[in-house]
């Protein structure tokens, strides 16, 4: 009888330490850093909202990993735009100051008025193709969404993640580049709203990570 209840007591805690090895180790959903800001971030955020006002600007979401950001942005009348740069301290300018590299890039947002489309040659020019349009460059179409890639990188797995997303945030409309550089993956999304356009671009090691920078997409 005690010998029964010692087996099925072992075998409870071989079961109960295999399912959270299996919980560690599966791959993680569209999550977030759910991480309060810090204060630091919390006062460049305010000032950020100071500058553009009522302007329908978006932020990714704040991520303590990342450290601070430095932004770098234009205005004109009908359109504005900002770049984040990683840098040793938050802050706002309208020249990038300092030393940086490529991989210091962590965001940009783009936003014209009236709304417009990239043509077919612009979309080679991006991937730095002449030939319009180019037997090089592979599209995936559904409904008002475009997907764009480099024959050779196509993978339906992440055009069908991609598209996933977009679903559950009711975008049904835009452009999509990709691009696939040697440690990560830069993402160029156009979207066209009723009355003007917005561009976001980052790079990302996982489609997973999608949420982190698009996640208030679906506000206009």
């Amino acid at each position: 009888m005690w010998g029964i209840e010692l087996k099925n007591g072992r075998l409870f805690l071989i079961i109960a330490y295999l399912l959270l090895v299996i919980s560690a180790c599966s791959p993680q959903d569209d999550r977030v850093s759910d991480a309060k800001p810090d204060e630091a971030y919390q006062r460049w955020s305010y000032d950020v909202g100071s500058i553009f006002g009522d302007k329908p600007f978006k932020l990714p979401v704040y991520d303590p990993t990342i450290g601070p950001l430095e932004m770098v942005y234009n205005i004109s009348e009908s359109s504005f735009s900002f770049e984040l740069y990683r840098s040793e301290a938050y802050g706002i300018r309208k020249e990038l100051s300092g030393l940086h590299t490529v991989n210091d890039l962590y965001y940009s947002f783009s936003y014209m008025d009236p709304k417009r489309r990239l043509s077919d040659s612009e979309i080679a020019s991006r991937f730095g193709l002449e030939v319009e349009p180019s037997p090089s460059l592979s599209k995936y179409e559904r409904g008002d969404i475009q997907i764009y890639q480099l024959d050779g990188n196509d993978n339906g797995e992440r055009q069908q993640s991609i598209l996933n997303f977009l679903e559950e945030k009711k975008i049904n409309s835009a452009q999509i580049l990709i691009f696939d550089l040697e440690n990560n993956t830069n993402l160029e999304f156009h979207f066209v709203r009723e009355e003007h356009s917005e561009v976001i671009s980052f790079s990302v090691q996982a489609l997973n990570e999608l949420a982190r920078y698009l996640g208030d997409i679906d506000k206009e």
